[in-house]
């Protein structure tokens, strides 16, 4: 650090003909009071002139491994960072960053980069590129490492085609970086999304219709906006387009350690429970009356059976806990409440029963029956059962979700790791 709010900034320029735009964050930040250093790829010198990136940095421009009286300085460099900006990003250099190659000095410079570091990837490409599902499996890969990788935009590429991979606004890639490692004043979210599946056999589960699109939205959104996003979703829920904290769940208990492990082991300011969990987890099988397997062991029931019996054994509410578990006194629970009727009056009771049992602040409330019929709308309640709003759309939602509970302001004076930090698990 050089300062309260000062950082030391390690920009990363590789071969792209993007790479011109990365002199007007080199100036930005420095204006701002940042120091800036530059590393290259040895590509990026067909784009852009060293002399150029010396100049506006006000240091020299590492980009050669084994340049006399630098062999080590790619290592006091990235010790000398607060944040890396790798900045355009290329289908290569993304791979590489993504299976661990140091056949550079950026990618040697990134491996020895202390665990934790905040990275913030800006990528820059052909948008098949961008679409290869090679490049795709890195960018979800760098995500669940904790790396910020910013979706790309879409338009006139350089090559002549239109589509996404084209480098953002600068200004947003400024806004980008700024929101979550330069001056960081969002809040700490932790969303829940999708539906937990009770394993049957190796083979067969129960689940519901949950496809965590909502939650997904929910942590784009709020991403976007700045904060802090732990996104704690099922292994085949909705993923978010922006780069958030992802931890993936199986069944109820899956669900139930690593929601409390969260909980107990950061300070959130907010929960939102969005996540559909199953009322029941399986408890034996009976199969043409005799007793099979337990639930979830390996095999795979004889289908030629002519009855299977399933006993189901009572799992208790998760939003119920959540606050006890918070190891935050402050945390704002949003709880989710999905009913299966017509009558408000029974719509209302139940939002008001759930605000009375789990202890939350405010409750979204949607109905099955309008959702089939195509009037998705979610209501929002305080914790007097008030309706604060309707909202027609997910978009909707978050916005009114960013007025009423996490509006602009300070985190919670409580310490938590950065989003590089949480063990991500698939």
């Amino acid at each position: 650090m050089i300062g309260s709010n000062k950082k030391n900034l390690l920009l990363m320029v590789s071969g792209s003909i993007a790479a011109y735009k990365s002199c007007e964050l080199i100036s930005t930040w420095r204006q701002a009071g940042h120091a800036v250093r530059v590393m290259t790829t040895p590509s990026a010198e067909n784009f852009i002139g060293m002399a150029t990136l010396e100049g506006l940095s006000g240091h020299p421009v590492l980009n050669d491994t084994f340049a006399s009286g630098q062999a080590m300085a790619h290592i006091d460099w990235v010790r000398w960072a607060d944040v890396i900006v790798l900045c355009p990003a290329t289908a290569n250099r993304l791979t590489a960053l993504y299976q661990g190659r140091a056949d550079d000095l950026v990618g040697t410079a990134l491996l020895a980069a202390e665990p934790g570091l905040p990275i913030a990837v800006i990528p820059a490409m052909n948008t098949r590129m961008w679409h290869h599902p090679t490049v795709q499996t890195a960018v979800n890969g760098l995500k669940q490492r904790g790396i910020a990788v910013m979706p790309p935009s879409s338009g006139a590429l350089a090559c002549g085609e239109t589509g996404e991979g084209r480098l953002p606004a600068i200004a947003d890639v400024l806004d980008f970086v700024e929101k979550r490692y330069l001056n960081p004043a969002g809040k700490r979210i932790l969303i829940t999304a999708g539906g937990t599946t009770e394993t049957i056999d190796a083979v067969r589960v129960l689940t519901n219709r949950s496809s965590g699109r909502t939650g997904a939205a929910l942590a784009d959104h709020l991403a976007a906006a700045g904060h802090q996003v732990t996104l704690l979703r099922a292994q085949t829920a909705a993923r978010p387009r922006w780069p958030v904290a992802e931890i993936t769940f199986t069944d109820f208990a899956n669900l139930h350690n690593r929601l409390q492990q969260q909980l107990k082991q950061h300070a959130f300011d907010v929960v939102i429970h969005a996540a559909a969990i199953s009322d029941y987890s399986l408890q034996a099988l009976c199969v043409d009356g005799e007793s099979a397997m337990p639930a979830g062991q390996h095999g795979k029931l004889d289908s030629e059976a002519s009855q299977l019996s399933i006993h189901l054994k009572r799992n208790p509410k998760l939003v119920d806990a959540i606050k006890g578990w918070s190891c935050c006194r402050a945390t704002q629970l949003v709880a989710f409440k999905l009913t299966a009727c017509h009558d408000p009056a029974k719509q209302h009771a139940a939002v008001k029963k759930l605000l009375r049992r789990s202890g939350a602040d405010w409750v979204v409330h949607n109905d099955q029956i309008e959702i089939d019929a195509g009037d998705h709308v979610f209501r929002l309640y305080d914790k007097n059962t008030a309706l604060v709003a309707e909202c027609g759309h997910v978009t909707d939602l978050a916005e009114t979700l960013m007025n009423v509970c996490v509006p602009p302001g300070q985190p919670t004076d409580s310490s938590i790791p950065s989003e590089a930090t949480h063990d991500f698990v698939s």
